[in-house]
């Protein structure tokens, strides 16, 4: 059963909407989903993030530059992983590569490296064959060019 919203009742979710968005950065597909959530038409939901953009507590830019930033720096993300999940959030392809581009590249191969690394260092009782298919599956499944990936794992001695 769905509880109807009536239009006088929108500014106070509106409010709550600020509240979620000034929390953190959110994307707008992020605050459509907690509108219909509240129970929120899909006119209403309209309306509710058409200010709240004019308002500038949600900027799709803004949102990718910070979950960018926060999965690469808390995760250890690499390009892949972090663009695959702004789809799944259905931010524009443009956006999402403007966001991608702005990640320093020394700083992005010296953390895979250091991941590596540290991968490297519990796979020691592994037999070297081992040790490589289970590092380039590491970094494969954080979300790091296959490229990158091989040429790092070279440098480091374990050629795939």
């Amino acid at each position: 059963m769905s509880v109807r919203i009536r239009q006088d009742q929108l500014p106070e979710f509106a409010e709550k909407a600020r509240r979620f968005c000034a929390y953190q950065e959110r994307c707008r597909f992020d605050l459509e989903s907690k509108l219909y959530g509240w129970g929120l038409s899909t006119k209403q939901v309209g309306s509710v993030c058409k200010l709240l953009e004019e308002e500038g507590f949600i900027n799709q830019e803004r949102f990718v530059q910070a979950y960018v930033k926060g999965k690469f720096n808390q995760l250890g993300w690499g390009k892949i992983k972090i663009a695959n999940a702004l789809r799944t959030k259905n931010v524009e392809p443009a956006i999402i590569e403007k966001g991608l581009n702005g990640l320093n590249m020394l700083e992005y191969e010296s953390r895979i490296l250091q991941l590596l690394q540290r991968k490297q260092s519990t796979l020691a009782r592994l037999p070297l064959n081992e040790q490589r298919r289970r590092m380039y599956a590491f970094a494969l499944q954080k979300g790091y060019e296959t490229d990158l990936v091989s040429r790092l794992l070279t440098d480091l001695g374990a050629i795939v």
